[in-house]
């Protein structure tokens, strides 16, 4: 709102405005009645100088001479007239008119008034010149403060180190892995668009869950439809364990991508998730305060919790987290506790170990999977990939039998399905499969091995990124797929240790979770902005290839000899 001297100010220019528009009607009224006078004035004098013009042009008819008669009876001869007078050489004066003191006193007066109007109209452009430049010293300071702003804002705006980043991790590439990875060499234009397409962009659905990260996904077997999600409090991009906040699991349907189908809420952050085989409605998750839950979909409720006091087994976040075809349950925490759960038993654990290697070293764990006959994959931040076994002999402590290593943090194992029961474990006729890990690390890599021994050279994602997840394919024996912090994911063959295809942008976000579907014929992937993807997988690629099974039981034939 203008303020109130604004206000006035205005009103004071419009009452000048308005007399000035007077004198001007005024000098404008009196102009017209002096020309008028001019007029009148100039055409009676005219008149009057036609009238006597008129009177001296006449010839006037001299008089006639009286006649004379003498005494006699004689007539005389009239007189001669006068003779006419000399025409003089001087030019002829005429009286000049008088002054007309009318126009005079008239243009007097508009003299007057054009003054006044000249100095009223200086007077305005004078303050209009005053305003304009207080108008531009008001622009000038508003400015001012503008760039101020954004100088501030500039200032307190975190630099972008993108570049350096990508630039530093190719360096510790170049560094750390020699044997894997070759700076020089970049993949051509050519070879990236004759890549097939393993996931179309018409059959990708999204799933949002907004403010929270997405921890871990997992698929219920009686539902290739459907998807189990979990969520906690965004911290860094590989380490799900972060500081303590609200969290919970979702369960989507590609049925409604805006709204979940069911939603548990938790109290503290859920770091790890998976479904009962048996009981597909039951879902199991590792929070991490260090307690295990357990949620049933059917009446939307929670009923289960292991303990959450000083006789708590985990001290520290749930981790890792798996689970056997019986129902049975297996915890993880980076303190280095490992925990065993009977089906259905959250009270107390069957069994708690804590893992150490041969030289009876704690090992913080990072990632958890039931291998074949009882014996588990234990992963650790080390980078050690270990075997282990669970069996009372009244020890407290769950020794490791090392089978490989990376070169930093291993994110996730994955023992291959037909280790379980199920479609998997029937199509392995030789049961040379089930004893197959696949582990995937920080150090930009996957690794395939069997038993102890490396299956081909590792698996490099590329594009100087991290692998944070992998999941096996359950109706394709060699299909493997990898989720990476650049937001991609890439589908591999065990059998041949090649890609399949080109890595595929699925977010725009760091990856964290992985899974295929229960029929194989989708990919799930959840991101740390809490984005969950559904991608559907050609038929050429999620059905399985007889040659290549056959290629991968040569290969783990080959290892075993």
């Amino acid at each position: 709102m203008p303020s109130d001297d604004l206000v006035a100010r205005r009103a004071a220019l419009d009452e000048k405005r308005r007399r000035i528009e007077v004198l001007k009607a005024q000098k404008a009224e009196r102009t017209r009645q002096a020309a008028t006078s001019q007029k009148s004035a100039a055409s009676a004098a005219a008149n009057l100088r036609s009238y006597v013009d008129g009177l001296l042009s006449q010839k006037s008819e001299a008089p006639k001479a009286p006649t004379v008669t003498t005494p006699n009876g004689t007539q005389l001869p009239p007189p001669l007239p006068p003779a006419a007078p000399r025409a003089s050489t001087s030019p002829s004066l005429r009286r000049a008119p008088p002054a007309d003191t009318l126009c005079a006193q008239t243009q007097t007066e508009a003299d007057d008034v054009a003054d006044g109007a000249a100095g009223a109209e200086a007077r305005l452009a004078t303050e209009n010149e005053a305003r304009a430049l207080q108008d531009r010293g008001s622009a000038a300071s508003q400015s001012a403060r503008k760039a101020v702003v954004e100088i501030a804002e500039q200032e307190t705006k975190a630099p972008d180190l993108s570049s350096l980043s990508a630039k530093a991790t190719l360096v510790e590439r170049c560094l750390g892995e020699r044997d894997v990875f070759d700076a020089l060499f970049a993949p051509s234009v050519a070879a990236e668009a004759a890549a097939s397409v393993n996931f179309p962009k018409n059959a990708r659905t999204a799933f949002h869950r907004a403010g929270q990260a997405c921890t871990g996904v997992a698929a219920i077997w009686d539902r290739p439809e459907a998807f189990v999600a979990a969520y906690a409090a965004p911290s860094s991009e590989f380490d799900a364990c972060g500081a303590e906040d609200e969290g919970g699991v979702s369960v989507w349907s590609l049925a409604s991508s805006k709204n979940c189908d069911v939603r548990f809420a938790c109290e503290s952050g859920v770091a790890s998730v998976c479904c009962d085989p048996r009981h597909p409605s039951l879902i199991l998750g590792g929070s991490q305060s260090g307690q295990l839950l357990m949620w049933d979909c059917r009446s939307q409720k929670c009923v289960g919790k292991s303990p959450l006091d000083r006789h708590a087994p985990h001290a520290s976040a749930i981790c890792a987290l798996s689970i056997r075809d019986d129902g049975t349950c297996m915890t993880g925490s980076s303190d280095g506790v490992v925990c065993l759960w009977a089906p259905g038993m959250l009270e107390r654990p069957l069994e708690k170990r804590l893992v150490v290697d041969a030289r009876g070293v704690t090992l913080p764990v990072s990632c958890v999977d039931f291998a074949d006959d009882g014996d588990v994959y234990v992963g650790c931040e080390a980078g050690s990939v270990s075997l282990a076994t669970f069996g009372n002999t009244g020890d407290h402590t769950l020794t490791c039998e090392l089978l490989g290593a990376h070169r930093g943090r291993v994110t996730c194992v994955k023992a291959h399905p037909a280790a379980r029961r199920g479609a998997a474990a029937t199509s392995d006729a030789l049961g040379l499969r089930r004893r197959v890990l696949a582990s995937a690390s920080v150090d930009w890599t996957c690794r395939l091995r069997a038993g102890a021994t490396p299956l081909g050279a590792p698996l490099d994602h590329g594009a100087h990124a991290y692998v944070s997840a992998l999941a096996w394919s359950p109706q394709r024996a060699s299909l493997v797929c990898t989720a990476a912090s650049d937001g991609c994911a890439r589908l591999w063959n065990a059998a041949g240790g090649a890609a399949i295809g080109s890595a595929e942008t699925l977010s725009t976000s760091a990856l964290t979770a992985v899974a295929f579907s229960a029929d194989g014929r989708r990919v799930v992937v959840g991101d740390v902005n809490g984005t969950c993807t559904v991608a559907a997988l050609e038929a050429s690629v999620s059905c399985e290839n007889a040659a290549e099974a056959a290629r991968l039981d040569e290969l783990l034939g080959a290892s075993v000899d």
